[in-house]
């Protein structure tokens, strides 16, 4: 299945996802997806919680995280449920094309 497919398909089900994003060296992140949008520069996003895995920024875990649907490399749903992460406000500025949310 194509990553923008899985992605969708997660957040209709409220699945965990194990993700993989460029320049991790294929190390997965478990995320809890929370909205797909595109912004208003038109690039495809999605807004997670990051509970675990590798994190570019150095902030402790669990956070935000925004990745770029380009730079996803792999999806993978897990079990359990994805949950609301604390702060989502669905009406944010930043979320100009809603596409799929939690």
């Amino acid at each position: 299945m194509e990553v923008e497919a899985a992605i969708r398909e997660a957040l209709q089900r409220r699945s965990p996802l194990a993700l993989t994003y460029g320049g991790d060296g294929g190390v997965a992140r478990t995320v809890h997806p929370q909205i797909f949008f595109g912004d208003a520069a038109e690039t495809l996003l999605l807004d997670c919680w990051q509970l675990d895995g590798p994190s570019k920024s150095g902030e402790a875990l669990p956070s935000w995280r925004t990745f770029e649907l380009v730079k996803i490399e792999r999806v993978e749903p897990l079990d359990g449920e994805a949950r609301r992460a604390p702060g989502f406000n669905l009406d944010a500025p930043k979320y100009a094309t809603v596409l799929a949310h939690l």
